[in-house]
């Protein structure tokens, strides 16, 4: 009995031995169990976050890449794109960054309504201090406003102590930066600013300096990180707690309490973000419990063993369903992002497409969008056949086949090119190329996004600007400045070369009489039929061009004297026979004179405006001669005119030191009602003998051996002077002051005259500094920061005699400018010539349209007047309103044209 009861309780020891062995294995799987369902239940949730963040870095992308297809974007533009952007994403806002140097931020400004850029403060933002460049805010989304007013437009978010370290972050490194988190003003909650970097066109991104140098601006991307916080908590298992932090610092969720978490460390938009994840699981059967159980009869301990194997094996059902169900939810996100890239893909008006990088396969078309089609004329079926090398025109492969490498090497991440490509028909058109990789989870590329927009209505407009700036549009020849640029080039090349080669000036014999006589209308017409006659009776390698008037030019290339005598006698006989029209009383012909200046490979330092001065005393020596014939330039003249030239130098320096420069002014008449005194300081020089010398005698001697600068400073302290002396008196005239090309590149000058007036405390909107639209144009990035400057300081900018070429039109929307003074040649002749009246009126409309006003210079009469006024002109000059005068005479009286 005893055995029996010993071997019952050995049994009972046994099975209990048994059962805590067996409760205590289970307990191990179980706890394996529970920290494999808690690490899976995180990093699904960081897998979450990451596609979040992927998602929203993607629309940024999209931002950057509207900034980067489009020259210009507008503020309703940027508004509805935001907004279908945005629609799937209710949790993040965009916005947009410029870059503005220095001096650009009037225009930017202007732009802008003259709202200031502005920098932060301890209270309120206030108006930004002068720098080198600033970062203002120029667009935002509407959903900005869920986010609080922390952002408000120009503010320079650059020197922002929060914003500014991401910003210049992304800027230097081309790949999007976050702010560390803030708190968000209006809603308490903390969030987050992520940066892209815009870089200009077909710019070189691969060094920092680079890129510094490039960008044009940022677009960036707003995280209210409780809304991205419940985005990846919302269907995660009840009583689930997630944590975000950005380092240390707690983002989203509980700030303390949270055991048991598994943490997982994600690198997003150059921060390292922890996500803590705390999953509430059904513990395992402690020992304690194990051990007690074990009291318990052998078939209940198996019966619950039997339950507790059911139960496990219902609860890993369920747990299969839901990370199926999740996953399945994943899928579908990622679904819904592809197809939103998808519609965007297929229905942008930019032609787009999906270009592999691997090898076998780069440059490969792998997708193409209807715009693409449209735009090649190849279907899509054929171009995903084809690589974009095949498209580009012959002349631009090498350096597509050049970033293409670049791109595959890793080199660079984008890229922007204009290239040509021709189509299925074999047409070429412009295009801008837009190029950026996309890389997986590994930052590893695997393929690339290339949007191509059609530039040939640009390029349509800037070959007309271009032949508008070079050619004659009466005789479509090259006109005086293009003649001048190319005889520049043919002059240096003749020295490196020793080459041969003539100038020919040619002016029509008594073409006056002939213009006066039978109308402008038939002059015009000669002019143009002697035009044709020149151009057919050389080579092809000669130039012609139209000076001006009744004259021509032609450079012959590679031709010694005689052979430029020949051509000019064939150019005689041609006029003599061929150039006639006919007026009212029959044909009428004319001949032509013709002066020869010759050159080659030993002329030192002749320049372009000695050769065109040679050529033209030769002509007049032909019509001294009796006209109809063609003289040679003497080359031994040369050697007197420098000897005068040295001495108009010795002349121009004693006149400086000995101070015998004056200002004359020359009234200028309002035809708008501005009632007050305006002139135009014009420069003399005393000779020797005490008589006035004009600009015109030695301006041109100052300006090549470098005394023009030393001139414009005395002008512009005898002018600031002056200006104070008649306030003083009462006078509040406005003075207008003349500045050479050369005075742009003065570092000093801004100097001075900033130090002038302060000195004088005069009022600076009275003084307008003119500079030429030629040398404005010649040095349009130095003349804007010099106009800008100027209108910082209160100062008003006139570009003169505008008009004379048209490129310029280009420039003027990018230009600070106050008044633009049309050019003499326009006005001489506007009364008799319909096309000067056109051309007056669409400057006048320009100038108007941009908000300035118009002078009109050399108007000899009062027709000529009255027909200003009713073009809509705002000032007038010339000899008509007022001849020069000394400036300090008494004011002199205007004319009445109330009568008129």
């Amino acid at each position: 009995m005893i055995l029996g009861r010993g071997l019952t309780v050995a049994v009972a020891l046994g099975l209990m031995g048994a059962s805590v062995g067996a409760a205590a294995a289970v307990d191990v799987k179980e706890q394996r169990r529970v920290q494999d369902e808690r690490a899976g239940e995180a990093a699904r949730a960081a897998s979450d976050l990451r596609s979040r963040f992927d998602l929203n870095l993607s629309g940024l992308s999209s931002v950057q890449g509207l900034f980067s297809a489009s020259e210009e974007v507008t503020g309703p533009e940027f508004a509805r794109f935001s907004e279908g952007l945005l629609r799937d994403s209710p949790f993040s806002a965009t916005l947009l960054v410029s870059r503005i140097p220095d001096f650009s931020r009037s225009d930017y400004e202007a732009s802008k309504g003259n709202s200031q850029i502005r920098e932060p403060s301890r209270g309120r933002p206030r108006r930004a201090s002068v720098r080198e460049e600033y970062y203002p805010v120029s667009y935002r989304s509407s959903a900005m406003a869920q986010f609080g007013k922390r952002i408000p437009l120009g503010l320079d978010l650059a020197v922002d102590p929060v914003r500014g370290p991401a910003l210049r972050a992304a800027r230097d490194s081309g790949v999007p930066q976050a702010t560390r988190p803030v708190v968000l003003r209006e809603s308490g909650r903390r969030g987050l600013l992520v940066f892209l970097p815009i870089y200009t066109n077909d710019a070189l991104t691969s060094t920092v300096a680079q890129r510094r140098a490039s960008i044009t601006g940022l677009a960036a991307i707003v995280f209210d990180a409780q809304q991205l916080g419940d985005s990846v908590r919302e269907g995660r298992r009840a009583g689930t707690q997630i944590r975000i932090l950005d380092e240390e610092t707690v983002v989203y969720g509980p700030t303390g309490g949270l055991e048991n978490t598994v943490t997982e460390r994600i690198e997003a938009a150059g921060r390292m973000w922890n996500l803590q994840v705390q999953t509430p699981v059904s513990e395992s059967m402690t020992f304690t419990a194990a051990v007690l159980g074990g009291g318990l009869l052998l078939s209940a301990l198996a019966t619950l063993l039997l339950l507790g194997f059911e139960r496990r094996e219902r609860y890993a059902q369920a747990l299969s369903d839901r990370r199926l169900a999740e996953r399945e939810r994943a899928e579908g996100a990622q679904r819904t992002a592809e197809e939103r890239f998808r519609r965007a893909f297929e229905d942008s008006g930019v032609g787009m497409a999906l270009i592999g990088i691997a090898a076998g396969e780069a440059g490969r078309f792998l997708d193409v969008n209807q715009a693409l089609s449209k735009l090649t004329g190849y279907p899509s079926e054929r171009l995903l056949t084809m690589d974009l090398l095949a498209l580009v025109h012959p002349d631009d492969r090498a350096g597509a086949r050049a970033t293409t490498r670049r791109l595959i090497t890793g080199e660079e991440s984008t890229r922007q090119s204009e290239q040509r490509l021709v189509g299925a028909l074999g047409r070429s058109v412009w295009v801008l190329l837009s190029t950026s990789l996309v890389c997986d989870e590994q930052g590893e590329a695997t393929h690339g996004i290339l949007q191509v927009q059609d530039l040939s209505e640009r390029k349509r407009h800037e070959g007309q600007l271009q032949h508008l700036a070079d050619h004659d549009p009466l005789t479509g020849v090259f006109n005086r400045r293009r003649l001048e640029e190319e005889l520049g080039r043919e002059l240096a090349d003749a020295r490196r070369h020793d080459r041969r080669g003539a100038v020919l000036a040619l002016d029509l014999d008594h073409f006056k009489y002939i213009n006066d006589s039978l109308g402008h209308s038939l002059g015009d017409e000669l002019i143009a039929r002697v035009s044709g006659l020149i151009s057919e009776r050389v080579r092809e390698t000669d130039l012609v061009a139209r000076l001006g008037g009744d004259e021509f030019a032609v450079i012959l290339l590679e031709a010694d004297e005689q052979q430029a005598v020949e051509v000019a006698d064939q150019l005689l006989s041609a006029i003599r026979s061929g150039a006639s029209v006919t007026g009212p009383h029959g044909h009428v012909g004319t001949t032509a004179s013709i002066g020869i200046a010759p050159f080659s490979g030993d002329i030192e330092d002749l320049t372009e405006e000695d050769l065109l001065a040679e050529a033209d005393i030769a002509m007049y020596d032909a019509k001294e001669s009796g006209r109809d014939r063609c003289c040679v330039y003497s080359t031994s003249g040369r050697e007197a005119r420098m000897a005068a030239r040295m001495n108009w130098v010795e002349r121009i320096r004693g006149a400086l030191a000995e101070d015998r420069f004056v200002l004359h002014g020359q009234r200028i008449e309002s035809l708008a009602g501005d009632s007050r005194h305006r002139e135009e300081l014009l420069l003399r020089m005393v000779g020797d003998d005490g008589d006035l010398i004009p600009p015109a005698a030695f301006l041109g001697v100052a300006e090549r051996f470098d005394l023009i600068q030393e001139i414009d400073r005395w002008v512009v302290r005898q002018a600031i002077g002056l200006l104070a002396r008649m306030q003083a008196a009462g006078d509040h005239v406005v003075l207008e002051v003349n500045l050479s090309a050369k005075s742009i590149t003065d570092p000093d000058l801004p100097a001075i005259i900033k130090g002038l007036l302060e000195q004088h405390e005069v009022d600076p909107s009275r003084l307008v500094f003119e500079m030429t639209e030629t040398a404005a144009i010649v040095n349009i990035e130095r003349a804007k920061r010099f106009a800008s400057f100027l209108h910082e300081l209160g100062c008003e900018f006139a570009l003169d005699d505008f008009g004379a070429g048209f490129a310029s039109f280009y420039y003027l929307k990018h230009f600070t400018f106050d008044y633009l003074k049309i050019d003499g040649e326009f006005i001489e002749d506007l009364t008799a010539s319909s096309t000067n009246r056109l051309l007056v009126r669409a400057l006048v409309d320009i100038a108007h349209g941009l908000g300035k006003r118009t002078i009109a210079e050399f108007v000899e009469d009062e027709a000529t007047l009255q027909l200003l006024k009713e073009l809509g002109v705002d000032y007038v000059q010339g000899f008509h309103v007022a001849r020069p005068a000394p400036i300090e005479e008494p004011i002199r009286t205007a004319p009445d044209r109330t009568a008129h």
